[in-house]
């Protein structure tokens, strides 16, 4: 790696090892939070580990709550990323084969 990327790592790495934290559940449009800061979000099928995805790259456990039943999160799930915060994480719900009632 380069000097520039190996800043660039050093950097991302502080920012997830720093502070995380659940900013809200948005069950629809209307509930959505104000677009503050830049936002990475996770989208995919049921069950393929978008919520564990977060869960590792933040290095936590129990932020995004997982399960092995498809069609869990239900919700758009927000993260605010840094202190202050520097960018938003958005847990979404997945598509596909779950068979949980869609409210959107």
């Amino acid at each position: 790696m380069s000097e520039e990327q190996d800043e660039h790592s050093e950097r991302a790495r502080k920012l997830f090892a720093g502070p995380v934290e659940f900013l809200k559940s948005a069950p629809g449009l209307k509930f959505l939070p104000d677009p503050d800061y830049p936002e990475i979000a996770f989208a995919g099928r049921s069950n393929v580990g978008k919520s564990s995805l977060l869960n590792a790259l933040t290095n936590r456990k129990g932020l995004a709550r997982t399960s092995n039943t498809p069609g869990r999160t239900q919700e758009l799930n927000f993260f605010d990323v840094g202190q202050p915060p520097q960018i938003r994480l958005v847990d979404m719900p997945g598509y596909g084969f779950a068979e949980a009632q869609r409210t959107w």
